[in-house]
């Protein structure tokens, strides 16, 4: 969803009169972290669908920390650019989907329900698990479902929908800024 955010929110800047040049002097703190996180989640799952003898062990053993190390570097990343009001969303949005991944032993619950809604399959991943009886804080796990009516069928969670709104917003305040008024 946040490839579709991202396209909805540079139309939507467009239409307000924002302009694609003010992406260019987007100013973002710590950037190379969001960088450096993407990278060790992109290793780890890289890892878990292409096996390697000695490695992939390892790496599926401590999965949970690798992922913690990496959710730490994007907490570290949005209090760096913590001052704009969009990052806050996206915050919120990572925290709460950190928190009940954390609560679930490292892995996102997800309502097999929410999967058929969405006409998706209920083959899971290191990342994801199945809701149960069991899962801890299940309000804020992927329960809500993006049906097959859109062309990206998919389950979010609460935190997800927070992130998506704080990408959105994020393209609009470095597109359209507002000229402060003159006294």
């Amino acid at each position: 969803m946040i490839l579709e955010s991202l396209v909805a929110s540079l139309i939507t800047a467009k239409c307000r009169k924002g302009k694609f040049e003010n992406l260019a002097r987007i100013k973002i703190k710590g950037w190379y972290l969001f960088i450096l996180a993407a990278l060790i989640k992109f290793a780890a799952l890289y890892l878990e669908a292409n096996p390697v003898q000695g490695i992939t062990p390892i790496v599926n053993k401590h999965f949970m920390y690798i992922y913690g190390l990496s959710y730490i570097l994007i907490f570290a990343g949005l209090l760096l650019n913590f001052g704009m009001n969009s990052i806050k969303f996206i915050l919120i949005g990572a925290f709460l989907n950190f928190l009940v991944i954390t609560a679930n032993g490292g892995q996102m619950p997800v309502s097999i329900e929410a999967l058929k809604i969405a006409g998706l399959s209920d083959q899971f991943h290191i990342t994801h698990t199945a809701v149960t009886e069991y899962t801890k804080l299940e309000i804020l796990a992927d329960i809500i479902p993006i049906p097959k009516l859109y062309p990206l069928a998919k389950v979010l969670s609460i935190g997800d929908l927070l992130i998506v709104l704080g990408v959105f917003l994020f393209i609009q305040e470095m597109m359209v800024i507002r000229k402060k008024p003159s006294l």
